[in-house]
């Protein structure tokens, strides 16, 4: 327990035996606080233990020192107490791995994305070759030719299905992208990253 010092004017002599008839070693200013380790009662009045010796319990008051309240969670303990080296590895470690992630889906939309666009530019050509075809063929019937093999119906059909489940995988990879930096920033703040 702490104490107070709280002499008028004199210092305060402490002893080494709690009484008045034992040799002085040390003495306490006025206001100095002292840690009391030990308390006895004789007929010399109340004798405190301090550091230095035994002082009388005239002269000390009791220091109330405010109390301190024990955090509840973790969210009340003081900063370099929270952090938790294993949460913190394990913390970098996810947001690693989401990192990889991101650049995985990144990788797969861009894929996907230039696939679609070389079939849609395919389909374009192949349109253009089926629109000349069919002229060539109406010219012929009309002077009486043999027809010409053109670009069919089922040749075209098959690119356009290329073509857009290329564009439904882009679009799955693109919404994978936005997901993951979503994570990624919770994960960025969660380890406090500055990068």
């Amino acid at each position: 327990m702490v104490y107070r010092v709280v002499t008028r004017w004199k210092k305060l002599n402490v002893r080494v035996q709690p009484g008045l008839g034992y040799r002085v070693v040390h003495q306490l200013e006025r206001g100095a606080l002292v840690t009391v380790y030990e308390t006895v009662r004789n007929e010399q009045g109340t004798w405190h233990r301090v550091e230095q010796g035994w002082a009388t319990g005239l002269y000390l008051e009791r220091v109330r020192m405010p109390r301190v309240r024990r955090p509840d969670s973790p969210q009340q303990l003081p900063e370099f107490l929270e952090f938790d080296p294993v949460r913190e590895a394990r913390a970098r470690q996810r947001l690693a791995r989401l990192r990889t992630e991101r650049e995985y889906a990144e990788e797969r939309f861009v894929t996907y994305s230039q696939v679609a666009a070389q079939h849609g530019s395919r389909l374009y050509e192949m349109d253009e070759a089926s629109q000349r075809s069919q002229d060539i063929q109406d010219v012929a019937r009309v002077f009486g030719g043999a027809p010409t093999p053109g670009v069919t119906a089922l040749e075209l059909g098959h690119n356009l299905r290329l073509a857009r489940e290329m564009e439904e995988e882009a679009a799955h990879w693109q919404g994978e992208m936005r997901r993951l930096d979503g994570e990624i920033e919770r994960a960025r703040r969660a380890t406090r990253a500055d990068d």
